[in-house]
């Protein structure tokens, strides 16, 4: 296992940006992202939003275009200072933060949202999971958002992934970095609870199974063919609709939450 430092993490996005093979992945996993994220977002302006890993931005198109749209105010934060500054080269106007996001640098409740896709599921612990979404819940003002997915262990080949005989063997990590613990959906809204947000909704998204679209992406990018390129894409976006069938927790590669932190006035009528 690697140690999972920013020099770690600076390597990971060197490596990326040196052998860009699969550049169709990150524009599928960008398209749901955008796609998913805007749905769940405010149609008016926030005032301040902070996403947390910028690894997205760094190597492909990320969040940061749709989150700009919807802040007047928006912080990225990463680990990895390269990484910070790889996004930075893309997008200009956001305000880069090098920090760990179990111990963010900003005083407590001043993001009105915070946007955490993929990121706490690179821990070595759920205790580190459990200290992140603490700090995050710290950060937020009250009715802020928290928009999180992690990596969802209902779905087989995830579970699998995550054993530690599998995990050992990087030959069976379709993920070029290293993968962490996660949590399921029951563990998820408990610790939330637990922590003091109010869970407002829980699914899954990306329900193309990964290991073929990796494979397919990587054989078509070749290609340089725009219109097949755009096909396959949105062959892959059509499977979204599983969301809305009994097999979605099962084929879903994230799980994703929307979680409020509540109001002073709501904590008060609760007690």
């Amino acid at each position: 296992m690697p140690e999972l430092n920013s020099t770690y993490w600076s390597s990971v996005v060197n490596e990326f940006k040196k052998n860009p093979d699969n550049l169709l992945w990150r524009q599928y996993s960008d398209a749901i992202n955008n796609k998913f994220f805007s749905q769940w977002l405010s149609s008016t302006m926030t005032k301040r939003l902070m996403k947390t890993d910028l690894f997205d931005e760094a190597v492909s198109s990320g969040l940061i275009p749709i989150l700009e749209k919807k802040s007047m105010q928006v912080y990225g934060m990463d680990l990895s200072s390269q990484t910070v500054r790889a996004a930075k080269n893309r997008y200009k106007n956001f305000h880069g933060v090098v920090s760990d996001v179990r111990n963010l640098p900003f005083d407590k409740e001043v993001f009105d949202v915070v946007v955490s896709n993929s990121t706490l599921d690179h821990f070595e612990t759920v205790n580190d999971i459990y200290i992140s979404l603490k700090e995050l819940y710290r950060v937020l003002c009250r009715g802020g958002k928290l928009l999180i997915t992690l990596d969802n262990i209902e779905n087989p080949v995830i579970h699998l992934r995550n054993s530690l005989a599998i995990q050992s063997i990087q030959t069976f990590n379709p993920a070029p970095y290293y993968v962490g613990q996660t949590l399921d959906r029951k563990q998820m809204s408990t610790m939330l609870n637990e922590i003091g947000f109010e869970v407002k909704e829980l699914t899954v998204i990306m329900h193309f199974p990964r290991v073929i679209a990796v494979a397919l992406t990587k054989l078509f990018q070749k290609s340089q063919n725009q219109k097949i390129q755009a096909r396959l894409l949105r062959l892959f976006m059509l499977f979204e609709k599983i969301r809305q069938t009994p097999i979605l927790h099962r084929t879903g590669y994230f799980l994703a939450a929307m979680a409020i932190k509540p109001t002073a006035n709501t904590i008060s009528s609760k007690r």
